[in-house]
């Protein structure tokens, strides 16, 4: 029911965009949308239309748009402020059956004897801001990862073969065209979501650039804090520097490595870059991993779509581009009087956010936009709507361009959060999934040139390109790190009523 109701939010806002009337969004259409809490079950959102060139938006639909945004955002924040976040997160955590034109092939990975990852992680949140407090350290687990791979020649009912898990690796692998991996983070606001609704996105991109893509299952908030899923990402990337023996792959080198991801992926992305940015600094070249000494390397680039850059929803942005999309004008949903709780939220003890304490919304780790030094980054490229948390990322791509890293910032006008996903009919949509593919292909190829730009793609498909990122956004870093901190000071623990539980 849920399902459904949030694919007919999508098609309607996607038809909206082409054309569609305003009267013909109702709240009964509307359905479900979390606002900023949840982000829309992805493999419910893929289309198989693919458009040829990049059209040009009806102009009356367009300056009809903010209306039906905000009809959409009104209906979604009322539906959220009745709906638990475990039922919230149980909407989105299912398995689901694996078929079509997709190889999957899932494997579970011990942690080390002598968890150097999550050691590392908790020095370098300690050493850059807050100390992560003793009762929300997280505990040292295996992780889940899923390769993900085209697979040629069925059609979009053909059931995955009867073979193991290790066969399927080897014929993903076969059907790739080109040497690397795709590390992919998948988004869902740190508390929604795992690999299985991220399968139709990842096999599409593999199919588009020939790589196979891999994703570890994150732990989720409320139940599982900051860095818990940081932590889980970190070992995912260095299973592929150094495979676990119970690993289907070879160790692949950071140049053969994309780092992917969308919203609060892109976050986790962006905070493992920082994590080894930081120990290079510090000296630490290599470390030991699975009883084998392992050189600390950075991947060969990023790409990130409509990043979370920070995480108190508060630089300029959030406001002045709240017409464009459809998140909550001010605080979520989730920590607002009244909202209904459950076992899992409020946590015990009460914290301010669902993913981790209010004042650690404005450490360096958990909102990257903090950050002070990017020096020595890979390539960064950086994919956005005219969304309310654009500004996050834009202070990074800003922060990291001054201090001589190669920045790519593509900006859609019009474009909601992850409207790659969401609207997949709408032109912009194939033509971000076609830059997006042919970025990922030159960062193995090592062909992304060296020229740093913003680009902004008008409704018309024009675009406007401008090599002075200093100009991207008017704040600077320690200006916007002060917005983030003051931010971070409204988010007050959420009690709730423990009395129903």
């Amino acid at each position: 029911m849920i399902k459904q109701l949030l694919l007919d939010l999508y098609i309607i806002y996607a038809l909206c965009i082409n054309g569609a009337k305003q009267s013909e969004v109702t709240p009964k259409s509307v359905g479900i949308m979390l606002a900023l809490d949840i982000l829309i079950p992805r493999s419910f959102c893929i289309s198989n239309k693919q458009l040829t060139e990049f059209n040009t938006m009806d102009e009356k639909a367009r300056n009809e748009l903010p209306a039906i945004i905000a009809k959409i955002r009104e209906a979604g924040i009322t539906a959220a402020a009745n709906m638990t976040v475990t039922e919230q997160q149980n909407s989105t955590v299912g398995e689901s059956s694996i078929k079509g034109p997709m190889w999957v092939s899932k494997f579970y990975l011990s942690a080390p004897e002598n968890d150097i990852v999550q050691e590392l992680t908790l020095r370098v949140i300690d050493e850059l801001g807050n100390p992560i407090k003793t009762n929300t350290q997280p505990a040292s687990v295996g992780i889940d990862v899923e390769w993900v791979g085209y697979r040629s020649n069925v059609d979009s009912n053909t059931p995955e073969p009867p073979i193991s898990e290790i066969e399927k690796y080897h014929n993903l692998m076969e059907e790739a065209k080109n040497t690397g991996v795709v590390m992919y983070v998948y988004g869902g606001a740190f508390y929604l979501n795992t690999p299985a609704r991220y399968r139709k996105i990842t096999a599409r991109l593999s199919k588009m650039t020939g790589l196979p893509c891999m994703m570890v299952r994150q732990r989720l908030a409320p139940q599982h804090p900051f860095p818990a899923a940081l932590i889980d990402v970190f070992h995912g990337y260095m299973s592929l520097l150094s495979p676990h023996p119970s690993a289907p792959n070879s160790a692949i080198p950071g140049s053969s490595i994309v780092l992917a991801g969308d919203s609060s992926g892109a976050n986790l992305a962006l905070g493992l870059l920082q994590i080894l940015l930081t120990l290079r600094r510090k000296g630490i070249s290599s470390l030991e991993y699975h009883g084998r000494k392992v050189t600390l390397e950075l991947p060969a680039g990023l790409t990130l779509l409509s990043a979370v850059g920070e995480l108190t929803n508060t630089l300029p942005s959030y406001k002045h581009n709240a017409s464009h999309d459809v998140f909550p004008r001010d605080l979520t949903p989730t920590v607002l009087p009244g909202f209904p709780v459950c076992a899992i939220w409020p946590s015990k003890p009460p914290r301010g956010n669902i993913y981790c304490e209010g004042p650690v919304l404005a450490h360096p780790i958990a909102s990257p936009a903090c950050a002070e030094d990017w020096t020595g980054s890979p390539f960064m490229w950086f994919c956005s709507g005219q969304e309310q948390i654009v500004d996050g990322a834009k202070v990074i791509a800003k922060n990291a361009f001054g201090q001589g890293v190669q920045v790519v910032f593509r900006e859609y006008e019009g474009m909601p959060h992850t409207f790659m996903w969401h609207l997949p009919g709408a032109p912009q949509s194939e033509h971000c999934w076609k830059a997006w593919a042919e970025t990922c292909r030159s960062i193995i190829m090592g062909t992304t040139g060296s020229t740093s730009e913003k680009v902004f793609i008008d409704h018309q498909g024009m675009e406007a390109h401008d090599e002075n990122l200093t100009q991207l956004i008017s704040l600077t870093r320690e200006e916007a790190s002060e917005i983030i901190k003051q931010g971070a000071k409204r988010y007050k623990p959420f009690t709730g009523k423990y009395s129903s539980l």
